[in-house]
């Protein structure tokens, strides 16, 4: 395997197109320019288009705005930009890597494993970066597509198992030699791309200039940046990326020789931390904050009857079930869990549960890391068929959140409304759902 040498485009824009010299990477006054997706169509695993183009207007919607996997690195306000993470920022989306003018890249394939919660989930929105700095001004359609498989040895194909694939038509682009160009590609309807069971799988780029017989752009290639270190929900990559660059002829089809390792050693600018691997600059999101699911549980009160740990992660009949104390007719279940966000903006508990007799309520109590006590958050009657329901907490939600490990704590407890004897010694509570958000 080869290792490549990046070049900054300011520097690169003054050196000839016929031959890259080998620079040290730096910052970069070149800045990302907007382009918006005129239309956007599904396609085959051939890149055959094989339903109808959706209109425009889809690039301007950032509602799914919940990471699925990052290397792109946008404005957290979601206005779709490139920006970064470090402290003082630069400017924004300055600083990003290609390997420059005289260079080809228009098929490569990476792989990317999505950010926990997100295994067998739906990816709505894309975000993705590219330069364009050769050929005249022409139409540039991108097409993106999602495999199980990604090859690490270098025997192409660099995938497998063709999940799904969509293509964006930018319309025409001329080329720059100093910037580069990103756009936001958002799914409507039911279109989306499906997450590996897994969450482990490879994205495929192409950058063409003809969809159906594909033909590949003048001189474009993906821009080039990273995993952001610690980021919440920015997935993982390893340091391997297929690109179509040895020979350039041979499009659509890799060769042995390029598998490449992006595990590179140069360090970036003063000041900050050798970053890698990298790999092509894109973004996927989500338009749901992941499940949080339970690690552990016991009755507090009561006794377990039937059930199992992962009974508590499905809406599926599976159940966690428990009869009643004998002398304090309550049943009580306490959930441990680990969340995504230690300081979100909104913290969710989610539950479904039933009973076997009526006349029964329950309270929800979550523990409250700053007073080291439960403190309950909602309640209501329990009834005897499946009810879902929500507790969202946007007031202090980061009080409900261990902030060492992320760990939270729900109790649930049922018993009767009234001091009566009731009918029956005993009865039984079930829980098919008891998980958590935090975005």
């Amino acid at each position: 395997m080869q290792h490549k040498t990046l070049f900054s485009i300011a520097a690169l824009a003054a050196i000839s197109t016929t031959a890259l010299a080998a620079k040290t990477p730096v910052k970069v006054p070149g800045v990302g320019i907007p382009v918006d997706v005129i239309a956007y169509a599904p396609i085959d695993a051939n890149g055959t288009v094989i339903g109808p183009w959706r209109e425009a207007g889809v690039g301007n919607d950032f509602s799914p705005n919940f990471l699925v996997f990052d290397l792109f690195e946008a404005d957290p306000a979601g206005a779709g930009a490139p920006t970064e993470w470090r402290t003082p920022n630069w400017s924004v989306g300055a600083e990003r890597y290609y390997f420059g003018p005289g260079y080809k890249n228009c098929f490569m394939v990476n792989d990317f494993t999505v950010a926990s919660g997100y295994n067998g989930g739906k990816i709505k929105r894309a975000n993705f970066a590219f330069s364009q700095h050769g050929g005249a001004t022409e139409p540039m359609f991108v097409s993106i597509k999602v495999y199980d498989n990604f090859t690490s040895t270098p025997t192409p194909p660099g995938s497998s198992n063709f999940i799904e694939g969509y293509v964006a038509n930018l319309g025409n682009i001329a080329p720059d030699s100093v910037n580069y160009y990103y756009f936001n590609l958002t799914l409507t309807g039911s279109d989306d791309w499906d997450v590996p069971a897994d969450g482990t799988g490879a994205y495929e780029i192409k950058l063409l200039k003809q969809t159906g017989t594909e033909v590949q752009s003048t001189e474009a290639e993906p821009m080039i940046w990273i995993i952001k270190p610690n980021q919440q929900n920015s997935g993982s990559q390893g340091p391997l990326q297929w690109d179509d660059d040895n020979p350039t002829v041979a499009f659509g089809a890799h060769q042995s020789t390029e598998l490449y390792s992006y595990d590179l050693t140069e360090p970036f600018p003063t000041g900050n931390t050798t970053l890698e691997p990298l790999g092509a600059m894109i973004g996927f999101y989500a338009d749901y904050a992941p499940n949080a699911q339970a690690s552990n549980y016991v009755f507090i009160q009561g006794e377990e009857f039937d059930g199992g740990l992962t009974n508590l992660f499905n809406s599926d009949d599976a159940q966690v079930s428990g009869f009643n104390d004998a002398t304090s007719l309550q049943c009580e279940i306490e959930v441990t869990g680990t969340v995504f966000n230690s300081a979100p903006g909104t913290f969710v508990v989610r539950l479904e549960q039933r009973v076997d007799r009526p006349g029964l309520a329950y309270a929800v109590k979550q523990f409250n890391y700053q007073t080291n006590t439960f403190q309950t958050i909602g309640g209501g009657s329990s009834v005897l068929t499946d009810l879902a329901s929500q507790i969202l907490i946007t007031t202090t939600p980061s009080r409900f959140i261990r902030s060492s490990d992320k760990q939270v704590v729900t109790r649930v407890q049922v018993g009767p409304i009234n001091d009566e004897d009731p009918s029956q010694d005993g009865w039984l509570h079930f829980w098919d759902v008891i998980n958590w958000q935090s975005y």
